[in-house]
């Protein structure tokens, strides 16, 4: 907005999962209302430096929940040198400290728990082949705090009671977390719930979480442990709500279900803030369907393909979103032969966002971030839709078993 004052702040992040940067920072300034401006011209995949403009400090210290008076003469203040891409050695360190004298400060150097700390960022460059000699650029400020990567010691995956094969790593689903704007209330919903590893990090940030998966045994605990050591088969209170309990988040646990994706079993006029998931690509875990019949406790099931797993998917989104909520799942593809129009696209839906986690050469999987923009009608899933979702299927599997 125009007469407003902006800060510049310098976000630096650890280099990892670079491709998703900016589409999480945008979601958090969406989900906390803040008025963020980012500096797309000097930015980088390959650097771990963000330039942000924000209207104050504490918009900042929002931010930096999520993704994890100034001076008297009488404050303490220790200054810090951190380098990207090149080891400066601590007589480096002192040199610059010392051509640091011109500044005005009045307050005394305390190196443990000052009351201020500064840092200078030296930016050597994206070739770590190839480093410069002297830094490219040079950032100098005073820190405003850390981020929320604190978190994700306490949720990774060798840390929770239940796991599985698949379960998915703290910071991503972190991550997915605030590209669904999970917050105090919302009500989110993860149709391929698995070990519920998704639902755990939305439900840290307070949303009310529900999901289903078509595997029972996943749902009820039962089996083969997953872990390389320890008992052979889970233990009674190996399962979702044990995730819950251990973290304390049970009153954000509404329930899991055994269901069919292919057959969901929600009324009409039942909404949701957010969808989150990773679908089955049929690799490690297969996805499978109902059989129209069955006998026994339960259901007999078969293949479930891919193109109708994202198919369902967007619809069953497009009817059980609210207006303005979010569908972030994940998409795998084979890097050689992707183009966006391999995307899938509903009527209802808006693209938000679209980063890659490259696993091999030719494999990757992205993660997309959809938003509700108009209400649902039965007639609205187009041919054109209908073929790319084969073509992904197609380029995809077919690509993915050639290449093992």
């Amino acid at each position: 907005m125009d007469g407003i004052k902006f800060f510049r702040y310098i976000c630096y992040y650890a280099q990892e999962h670079a491709n998703f940067r900016l589409a999480e920072l945008n979601s958090i300034a969406r989900l906390l209302s803040i008025d963020l401006r980012i500096d797309g011209e000097n930015y980088s995949d390959q650097n771990p430096f963000v330039s942000i403009a924000l209207p104050d400090e504490e918009s900042a210290m929002k931010i930096l929940s999520r993704s994890a008076k100034f001076y008297e003469e009488d404050y303490t203040f220790s200054i810090r040198i951190e380098s990207f891409n090149k080891k400066v050695s601590f007589s480096q360190q002192k040199d610059l400290l010392k051509e640091l004298d011109f500044l005005p400060f009045r307050g005394s150097v305390k190196l443990k728990q000052p009351d201020y700390t500064f840092y200078l960022l030296q930016d050597f460059g994206n070739d770590c082949n190839q480093p410069r000699e002297q830094p490219s650029r040079l950032f100098f400020g005073r820190l405003v705090g850390f981020g929320q990567r604190s978190i994700l010691q306490n949720y990774k995956v060798t840390e929770r009671k239940f796991i599985g094969n698949t379960s998915m790593s703290a910071e991503l689903c972190f991550l997915m977390a605030n590209q669904a704007l999970a917050r105090s209330g919302s009500l989110i919903y993860d149709p391929f719930i698995g070990t519920g590893s998704i639902t755990l990090a939305c439900a840290h940030f307070g949303a009310c979480t529900l999901g289903a998966d078509i595997d029972h045994n996943v749902l009820h605990g039962k089996g083969r442990s997953s872990r390389a050591t320890g008992p052979k088969f889970r233990g009674p209170d190996e399962n979702i709500y044990g995730n819950y309990s251990q973290y304390k988040l049970q009153s954000n646990f509404i329930d899991v279900m055994i269901l069919d994706a292919a057959k969901p079993a929600f009324r009409n006029g039942l909404y949701f803030d957010a969808i989150v998931t990773d679908p089955p690509y049929g690799i490690r875990e297969g996805a499978r369907k109902v059989l129209s019949k069955h006998e026994g406790s339960y259901a007999k099931t078969k293949q479930y393909n891919l193109s109708k797993v994202y198919g369902d998917l967007l619809t069953f989104a497009a009817k059980h979103l609210r207006i303005y909520g979010r569908l972030v799942f994940w998409l795998p593809f084979h890097r050689p032969s992707y183009t966006d129009e391999l995307i899938p696209k509903h009527p209802c839906l808006s693209l938000t966002s679209n980063s890659e986690q490259v696993l091999n050469s030719n494999i990757a999987r992205r993660l997309i971030t959809m938003e509700k923009i108009k209400n649902f009608s039965d007639d609205q899933v187009t041919i054109q839709t209908e073929e790319n979702l084969q073509k992904l299927q197609d380029s995809f599997r077919n690509l993915y078993f050639k290449i093992v």
